[in-house]
């Protein structure tokens, strides 16, 4: 389990740490890379967590090439990686969805519940395609292959990497690059991550 934690999250970092410990799947381990932020910040407002490791960003290294380094570092490591965003929620079940996901595709995404700030449900529709997208119409024009609710078997994020250091939109160039060198990709259109808006 990766994600980037950078200044601005820290009212978020409780329940975000809350949700990773109540994972019905608790045999994974968590990265979390430091952009600009100390692990004692963090660990202040989450808690002890289960088995972390930390990646801490250069003085000059860009939000790109902190995640680049990450994503090299667990493709060498491990056979499956889920992404979440530090400021948004896990459902109890995203972990064991997204390594179920992955027995039968290369990427996989989960739809998102749409949350204010403190977590309450906004009455929307939750985020995601319609059913049977067709992904080389989709994916040139939207991506729902987010940060926050995406997985990958390390083979294919391997393959989709590296990210150039000037990069903004991770995720969608790492979904695109997916997509063109033929991996499967999946969509869950059950609401697995609670999505701060």
């Amino acid at each position: 389990l990766y994600t980037t934690i950078y200044p601005g999250c820290e009212p978020f970092l409780a329940g975000f740490g809350e949700s990773i410990k109540a994972q019905t799947d608790r045999d994974f381990d968590l990265w979390i890379g430091l952009d600009h932020i100390t692990a004692t910040v963090v660990l202040n407002a989450v808690g002890r967590l289960p088995r972390v490791h930390w990646i801490i960003a250069n003085p000059r290294e860009t939000p790109a090439s902190l995640r680049q380094r990450a994503f090299a570092m667990l493709v060498d490591s491990y056979d499956e990686v889920v992404l979440v965003d530090a400021d948004d929620l896990l459902q109890r079940g995203r972990i064991s969805a997204a390594r179920e996901a992955l027995e039968s595709c290369d990427v996989a995404a989960c739809a998102l519940r749409l949350v204010d700030a403190d977590g309450r449900d906004l009455g929307l529709a939750s985020f995601g395609p319609e059913p049977d997208a067709d992904w080389h119409e989709l994916l040139p024009r939207y991506n729902v292959f987010g940060l926050s609710n995406t997985a990958y078997r390390a083979d294919t994020l391997a393959r989709c990497l590296p990210v150039p250091p000037a990069c903004t939109l991770i995720d969608w160039l790492l979904a695109t690059r997916a997509m063109v060198t033929g991996a499967a990709l999946r969509f869950d259109p059950a609401p697995r991550m609670a999505y701060r808006q």
